[in-house]
């Protein structure tokens, strides 16, 4: 991410790590030993493990104007809203609500719910006239968690082109620096848009070269 170009970005739609989870009480992996190694696989990157802040100051070097979706949990909102607040950039939350979550154990919430901070310099794209007015709460299923993409966090292709849809325009370049799945990928290539993607597991590049391949441009 650091070789890419001052202003060059239109939009960055991204899903960082979150954090570490291992082996709940029923044995089954959510994120797993591999989670961890891509944290520590970051410092190559950022010279230390994922640090919100680190990752933002980035991002506002690469966007033209700071037009940023970012996919976290609770834990890491308070770092990500500090950073829109001192830098005087609009923000928003929304949050996407799973109809299959994993169970919750131990007296706690269910976790039906994943975040994303929208942080928005003012004149960044935003196509309300086309759209007319958005929703904070969207619900999609959660149907691909390690199967057709093998990974834990994939989300829904129709969830992330809307998001394309209301903050970039055709022939935008759009940065994912967490691409894992590369379902930004394949959403941008539908929707005419230039993308730059960063992965750094060959497992995930391979998924997504088949993943590209079998993706059309829409003709409408």
């Amino acid at each position: 991410m650091k070789q890419i170009p001052e202003k060059s970005i239109d939009l960055i739609l991204t899903d960082p790590p979150y954090e570490f989870i291992s082996k709940n009480p029923r044995g089954w992996w959510v994120y797993g030993e591999e989670n961890m190694n891509n944290l520590n696989d970051i410092k190559s990157n950022f010279g230390m493990t994922f640090n919100p802040t680190e990752f933002l100051r980035e991002a506002k070097r690469v966007c033209k104007k700071m037009n940023t979706y970012i996919w976290t949990n609770k834990n890491l909102l308070y770092e990500y809203i500090g950073f829109a607040k001192e830098n005087n950039y609009a923000w928003d939350i929304i949050i996407w609500i799973k109809n299959n979550p994993v169970p919750a154990f131990n007296g706690k919430y269910l976790n039906d719910k994943e975040y994303c901070i929208y942080i928005r310099e003012k004149w960044a794209t935003f196509n309300t006239i086309k759209w007319g007015y958005e929703n904070y709460f969207t619900r999609y299923k959660d149907s691909t968690w390690n199967r057709e993409f093998d990974h834990p966090t994939v989300k829904p292709l129709h969830m992330i082109k809307r998001q394309l849809s209301i903050s970039s325009n055709e022939w935008d370049l759009i940065l994912d620096p967490f691409l894992w799945s590369w379902t930004t990928a394949v959403a941008c290539k539908e929707m005419w848009r230039n993308f730059i993607g960063i992965e750094k597991k060959k497992k995930y590049v391979d998924i997504a070269n088949k993943r590209l391949a079998t993706t059309t441009i829409s003709l409408f």
